[in-house]
């Protein structure tokens, strides 16, 4: 009865010159550890205007999360309640 969710606040942008993993290991690590009866969706709340929305949103998807953004860090709080409540109704 309990939501378990990870949840990253990002500007949203991979600056750390290849130096990390990149998307593709990312993405096939993340698939091999998928359990169907535990599922832990990984929820991005972009802020900024360097947003790199369909990178957060590959990450996301492949957990069976969602990404959220905003260009205005202003808006945090109506992006913060609008995310838990979209995952929260099981909206995609």
């Amino acid at each position: 009865g309990r939501i378990n969710l990870v949840l990253i606040l990002t500007d949203g942008k991979n600056d750390d010159d290849g130096r990390g993993v990149n998307r593709d290991a990312l993405l096939a690590e993340l698939a091999k550890m998928q359990d169907p009866n535990r599922p832990l969706p990984i929820v991005f709340i972009g802020m900024g205007p360097d947003v790199d929305v369909p990178e957060l949103n590959a990450i996301s998807k492949a957990t069976g999360g969602q990404t959220f953004a905003t260009a205005d860090p202003n808006k945090i709080n109506e992006i913060f309640f609008a995310a838990l409540s979209r995952v929260i109704s099981g909206a995609k």
